[in-house]
This record gives C-alpha cells, sequence and structure tokens, in this order.
C-alpha cells in the first residue's frame, strides 16, 4: 500500500533481490535474517534491540546503548578481529585496554574497583597498580613549568571520619607510609622498610 504521504507500507512481507531504496520505512514488527527464523532486530516504541542466536546482545533506548549481561563490549582496531577495548565478559566484570599485535593488556579496570597498569597483577588488591618485569615498571610524575616555585609532588591527606566531609585527625593517627616489600617466595605479607608519618599530638 503507498499512503498519501508517500510512505509504502507492508501487510505482511516484502521479499526484495538487488537494491531498495526508500525514503522512508517502516516495519511494523520485527526484522529476521532470510536464512534462518531467529530475530535480528527489535523494535519497540522507544528502543532498538540487536539479536543474535533469539538472544538480545545490545539495546539502545532514550537513555543509552546498553550491552546485555554475561555479553562482553569490544571495540575492534581499525584493522583485524582482535579488540583493544574489551570487556572481561561473563567470568569476570573487568575492563580491559590492549595495544599491539598480541594485544597485551595494558590497562585493567577490575569489577572489585583496582586499576591495574602495565600488566596482571599477582595476588594483590592495591586500588592502584604499576607492574612490569623491566626497569620502566616505575610510577614518575613530571612537570613542565618555568616558575621556581612549582616542582613535582606526592601528597598523602588524611581525614579523621569515614563520611564525605573531612574531620580532624587524632593523636597518633597514621597519615601516610612508604612500604617497601619482597617476595619470600609464598607472598608480599613481610615489609623490608618502612618510613611512617603520624600525628605526634593534638591537632589544631
Amino acid at each position: 500500500r503507498i499512503r498519501a504521504d508517500g510512505r509504502v507500507a507492508i501487510a505482511s512481507s516484502l521479499a526484495v533481490t538487488g537494491v531498495c531504496t526508500a525514503s522512508s520505512f517502516q516495519v511494523a514488527g520485527d526484522i529476521a535474517h532470510t536464512g534462518d527464523t531467529d530475530t535480528k532486530i527489535a523494535f519497540t516504541d522507544n528502543q532498538i534491540d540487536l539479536q543474535t542466536g533469539g538472544s538480545s546482545r545490545i539495546y539502545a533506548n532514550n537513555y543509552a546503548l546498553y550491552v546485555r549481561s554475561g555479553f562482553p563490549f569490544a571495540f575492534l582496531a581499525s584493522s583485524g578481529d582482535s579488540p583493544h577495548i574489551k570487556s572481561g565478559g561473563t567470568n569476570a566484570q573487568d575492563l580491559l585496554f590492549t595495544t599491539g599485535s598480541s594485544n597485551p593488556t595494558r590497562l585493567q579496570i577490575t569489577s572489585g574497583g583496582n586499576i591495574l597498569c602495565g600488566g596482571t597483577a599477582v595476588s594483590q588488591t592495591n586500588r592502584q597498580l604499576v607492574v612490569g618485569s623491566d626497569a620502566e615498571a616505575n610510577l614518575a610524575i613530571e612537570t613542565h613549568n618555568d616558575a621556581t616555585s612549582e616542582t613535582a609532588n606526592i601528597r598523602f591527606y588524611k581525614s579523621g571520619n569515614t563520611g564525605a566531609s573531612p574531620q580532624v585527625v587524632e593523636t597518633d593517627d597514621n597519615i601516610a607510609q612508604l612500604i617497601a616489600y619482597g617476595h619470600d617466595g609464598t607472598d608480599y605479607a613481610n615489609a623490608a622498610a618502612s618510613i611512617k608519618m603520624s600525628v605526634d599530638g593534638a591537632p589544631g
């Protein structure tokens, strides 16, 4: 049926061989591939759902683009089929960033909120960890400023509470600590040396 506004309405099915050109094309139901009966694209009033194998994979609505739970998200490089940004999928919901032809992990954000740089950590649960097997496995800070008062700094902040509003610290509170560990064949449980900074009196 050709409508008054020039659009074509298909009552049941439309078979096209070759190229079909239309300024406006409306589908009342879903779209399936001719080779099988599984729905490939499903429509609702405010959502588009992409499916494979009879299961929903990706959908978009008025708010965002979503990847279904348990289905990994991958960003492909400009060539090839190896993803350089991908989720851990069903087993681990980590977010991995890779580079190079062999796709080694360069940055990993774990499901527990930890950030790993340079590789995969071994039995470490620190919030941020730089991992590597060479002399460049360092955490470095570099500044570019011609002002004599400006320099590279490492700053530690400590509050006396666990809420959002900072509160005063107390005597003997540990403000910051630098600790060096060596693996003893089992774990990193024992420290070799440390520098501890603490409150030595009533703060004011």
